[in-house]
């Protein structure tokens, strides 16, 4: 009967077991306080060991030096020397070995008690932001603090400019608002200090301002000392800018030695380009208002000069756009006139008729270059009378010498402007010539 009930219910079965054994199992604790407590540790244990299967720890060295600090210094005393680093050898889960960093670690000497002297102080490390690390060894576990006497000096405030103005402008001046300062620290650190710098920025400045800049205490080497303090640590410096260089516009001269061919004068003078822009400091430029390019010979030219010329420009002054130019010196006649007196001629006389000016001259005014005029030779300039073109039958010669007015026609060569002539016609004698049955 029992059998077919455990085989119709296994489930009813088994709760009636545990039941039945929790009932014994409690009444067996409140008999006996003691296996209580036992339990509990158990407890704990099996859940630890069921931990740190699932996470187990892992030991090792921590990969980031961690930097030492001091505590508890005590009164008119300082740290001379860096106190360095010390590495770490530390258990934790591989989880929190992922998440640490350096700042989860604090490692300190307690200088508490301690006198101006060298000595090796015992370095202590506390874990913090985290839990479950432990701190398995320290690397050194002590390091080597030099303890001295806090003292006092002023220093000198020096201005340091970094970077520079562009070009075309200057730092006139900078001027803190103190010039010396207070630093306070170990006495061999304080011996070395000279001065306390403060660095000003002037990279692309065009204008002055005003600016805070930290003092820091610097030696003989320029290096930073560190360890002191400075009173007051900051420092208000003016730094004073003005443009350096101005520019101006100036034009090119050139001076001309010589004279040209006779007969011939400058016509003018043209440079290519004619001025230049020149730059430099106000002194410099003030007073000059030309850059000249040099000189050109004419040495008896009959024709345009070209030549290219560099001007000398004075030290301290950039052209900006170069000092060379073209230069061409135009060269070209005089113009003049004269007078000249012609013996006319006469053309296109027929052949029965012979054609006499007599004594008659004819005066010519010519106008043009001088070299032409002056070169002019018997028979260039002429005056002609066409006794062709008088109608020879409106003369009525019938047999007798007649006179007639004729026109003159003057003619110059090329270049040469006949201004007038007189007188503008000429009286012709034209005289027939006698036939074969008048002799």
């Amino acid at each position: 009967m029992s059998d077919s009930r455990l085989g119709g219910n296994p489930a009813g079965s088994t709760l009636d077991v545990i039941i039945a054994l929790w009932g014994r199992a409690f009444t067996t604790v409140r008999r006996t306080p003691r296996l209580l407590a036992l339990s509990v540790v158990l407890g704990i244990a099996l859940w630890v060991f069921v931990t740190e299967d699932e996470d187990p720890s892992i030991a090792g060295v921590f990969p980031s030096q961690i930097p030492v600090t001091f505590v508890n210094v005590g009164q008119d005393l300082a740290v001379a020397n860096n106190l360095g680093t010390v590495d770490l050898r530390i258990e934790a889960s591989e989880e929190r070995w992922e998440s640490l960093t350096a700042s989860n670690f604090e490692a300190t000497v307690n200088l508490a008690g301690l006198t101006a002297r060298e000595q090796s102080v015992p370095v202590r490390v506390d874990v913090t932001g985290t839990r479950g690390v432990r701190i398995l060894a320290v690397e050194p576990p002590a390091i080597t603090v030099n303890l001295e006497q806090v003292v006092s000096r002023i220093i000198p405030v020096e201005p340091r400019l970094l970077g520079a103005p562009p070009s075309g402008f200057e730092i006139v001046q900078t001027v803190p608002e103190r010039v010396t300062v207070e630093i306070l620290g170990p006495e061999s650190l304080v011996e070395l200090a000279e001065r306390a710098v403060a660095e000003i920025n002037v990279t692309g400045i065009t204008v002055g301002f005003q600016q805070v800049a930290e003092l820091v205490p610097r030696g003989a080497s320029e290096g930073r000392i560190r360890g002191l303090s400075v009173h007051p640590s900051t420092v208000s410096v003016r730094v004073d800018v003005q443009k350096s260089t101005v520019s101006k516009t100036v034009p090119f001269t050139v001076e001309l030695l010589g004279e040209p061919a006779s007969g011939y004068r400058v016509a003018g003078v043209t440079v290519t380009p004619s001025v230049a822009r020149i730059e430099g400091t106000l002194e410099v430029l003030q007073d000059m208002e030309q850059i000249r390019l040099g000189f050109v010979r004419l040495d008896g030219a009959d024709r345009d000069i070209r030549v290219s010329l560099v001007g000398a420009v004075r030290r301290g002054v950039t052209a900006t756009d170069g000092a060379s130019a073209r230069v061409v010196v135009a060269i070209e006649p005089v113009l003049g006139s004269t007078v000249l007196t012609v013996v006319p001629e006469t053309n296109g006389v027929p052949d029965d008729l012979v054609a006499d000016l007599g004594d008659q001259v004819v005066t010519v005014e010519l106008e043009g270059p001088l070299p032409l005029l002056n070169s002019l030779e018997p028979g260039d300039v002429r005056a002609e009378v066409d006794v062709g073109a008088i109608d020879a039958e409106a003369a009525d010669l019938d047999g007798e010498a007649v006179e007639v007015d004729a026109e003159v026609v003057v003619v110059a060569p090329r270049n040469i402007t006949i201004r007038e002539w007189r007188p503008a016609s000429l009286s012709v004698t034209l005289t027939p010539l006698p036939t074969g049955d008048e002799g």
